[in-house]
């Protein structure tokens, strides 16, 4: 006997159209049935800068968190675990430039 149940993952979708060249999008799903937790986020500015982050719980159950930016200066990344931070740019500065970048 093949039994149904109910659909009890929660999954949001949201996209913003901010003007020429520009874009925003986000994602969030939380599946208790395949265990499936993720999101993803990401904009696009005026100045060309790509701004975002994307998480999800891995195999172990550890949350995993990365955020990233793509500009004039090359894409730079910051992965956060529990205990663990793993930086690929020198520091926080860096990552949003030398000077504060104007995200319009």
């Amino acid at each position: 006997m093949n039994q149904v149940t109910a659909d009890t993952s929660d999954v949001y979708f949201t996209q913003n159209e901010l003007g020429l060249g520009t874009y925003a999008y986000s994602y969030n799903i939380d599946d208790p049935l395949t265990g499936n937790v993720q999101f993803k986020q990401e904009e696009r500015h005026k100045n060309g800068a790509v701004t975002g982050s994307y998480g999800y719980v891995d195999a172990n159950g550890v949350p995993v968190t990365v955020t990233y930016i793509a500009d004039e200066n090359g894409f730079r990344m910051k992965i956060e675990k529990p205990g663990t931070s793993i930086q690929y740019f020198p520091n926080e500065r860096d990552f949003f430039g030398e000077s504060n970048l104007q995200l319009i």
